[in-house]
């Protein structure tokens, strides 16, 4: 989607690098289904709101520095952006919507749309699920029978214990296992407690890339961007920086009020 509205010239590329690299709501279904296998899933809307929070935080200060601060707004299409508007929260809901209409009336049917998104994801499945497959069994291979993980996870385990996350060790090895694949990383902490689990998810959730898939997907998908591992990368840490105490503040916070 974020492709399509970006050839027709409505993002310029430093929106689009901000779009994919800082949020991740298709990660909604996949956070539900970690939820599950951690045996969390009655306390979703809260995950989902911590998510979002967590998400936006880390948006804000992210993208008024570098590397995005310095992607060139520039448009490979005649631009057309989104109007500028201003008003109360009301108007623009109300030219939100309207807007919405006249989408959907100029756009296409319904059928012809649905055709399109399954040859869309269909393409996409194709692009993605080498790597996911290969980078995934490989992070399961380590994880049972090395202890990689652990050792790359070492220099976080102080950062919990001064955080205050009950299983330090167990929650800076899912937080390093997250960025090679978002689901895989999660559940690695399916044997610890709720609060290191809701810990994990908020911050795994919401790093939005990981090598199994996001990053050459992004890569691979906007080379005229362009999009290189060595950025993605870089800022992946930063997400992940951000992230952790942000995280641990959040949960603590949830824990206080009793929600957790």
């Amino acid at each position: 989607m974020t492709r399509n509205v970006f050839e027709r010239g409505g993002y310029n590329k430093q929106e689009v690098f901000v779009i994919c690299t800082c949020f991740a709501t298709a990660n909604l279904g996949t956070v539900g289904a970690v939820a599950a296998v951690l045996e969390i899933l009655h306390i979703f809307p809260l995950l989902v709101v911590l998510y979002l929070i967590a998400t936006l935080i880390v948006a804000v200060i992210l993208v008024r520095t570098p590397p995005l601060s310095t992607v060139p707004k520039e448009y490979i299409a005649e631009p057309d952006p989104e109007p500028v508007f201003t008003g109360t929260p009301v108007e623009y809901l109300q030219f939100a919507f309207n807007e919405g209409v006249k989408t959907a009336k100029e756009g296409e049917s319904i059928p012809r749309a649905a055709i399109n998104g399954f040859i869309d994801g269909t393409k996409l499945t194709a692009t993605i699920i080498g790597t996911v497959l290969t980078i995934g069994t490989s992070v399961l291979v380590l994880e049972a029978y090395t202890p990689f993980f652990e050792y790359l996870a070492a220099p976080l385990v102080p950062l919990m214990t001064i955080l205050g996350i009950p299983d330090p060790q167990m929650a800076a090895t899912g937080i390093i296992g997250g960025t090679a694949e978002y689901f895989i990383g999660a559940t690695l902490v399916v044997g610890t407690d709720l609060f290191t689990k809701v810990f994990v998810v908020i911050v795994t959730s919401s790093q939005a890339i990981f090598f199994a898939a996001s990053a050459p997907m992004m890569v691979d998908m906007f080379d005229d961007v362009p999009m290189r591992f060595r950025d993605l990368t870089l800022i992946l840490i930063l997400r992940t920086l951000l992230l952790i105490p942000i995280a641990a503040a959040l949960t603590h916070g949830v824990a206080a009020l009793g929600l957790i």
